[in-house]
């Protein structure tokens, strides 16, 4: 999962140039900047995380051999957090570019205390699957609270509609694969 980072990551070095030069100068340009990368991080991260989540199985299988199968749930539980870290690192590099670098630091200090406190209750109870689960609500925290930053402090344009197409079409795509998880994995 952390191997797909690099994914956003690229993308956002592309763009973090365009944040800073237009941010306080031109909020048109840099809306739209905001909001053009809000969708396609969202039309790249929905579908991996489908994938990974529905063919965890065969993914682990494949890449790491059938004595790893234990790893299933937890990939499968980990690959939601895909979508999630894809937008939560747009928001860090909008806040860094506004300037709101504090901002980053105490988003990030409530999601090492959420994710401690997670993890001392789940791990015990579930084990490596505790541990994911802890890390998928850590990641959902970390982009509720940095959106909720990005859309008080640095700019209004609402941004969600953007994801809304990409979820449509994700629901639609597992829906299918679910329906046809019987017939054959490379058909």
């Amino acid at each position: 999962v952390q191997a797909l980072q690099f994914l956003a990551d690229g993308s956002l070095q592309a763009i973090f140039p365009i944040f800073s030069r237009h941010y306080g100068t031109s909020h048109g340009s840099f809306d739209l900047a905001y909001e053009k990368s809000f969708k396609f991080l969202s039309i790249i991260g929905v579908p991996i995380a489908i994938f990974l989540s529905f063919f965890s199985h065969e993914v682990i299988t494949l890449v790491l051999g059938k004595k790893f199968i234990a790893a299933v749930p937890a990939l499968r539980i980990l690959s939601w957090m895909i979508a999630f870290m894809f937008l939560s690192n747009l928001m860090e590099n909008v806040l860094i570019a506004g300037g709101r670098q504090s901002k980053c630091t105490l988003v990030t200090g409530i999601a090492l205390t959420i994710n401690v406190v997670l993890d001392l209750l789940l791990i015990p109870i579930w084990s490596f699957t505790g541990a994911s689960i802890a890390t998928l609500i850590t990641e959902i925290a970390i982009t509720i609270l940095s959106f909720y930053y990005v859309s008080r402090i640095i700019t209004r344009k609402s941004v969600l509609k953007e994801a809304f197409k990409p979820i449509c079409c994700g629901i639609i795509s597992l829906t299918m694969l679910y329906l046809l998880r019987n017939v054959n994995f490379v058909l």
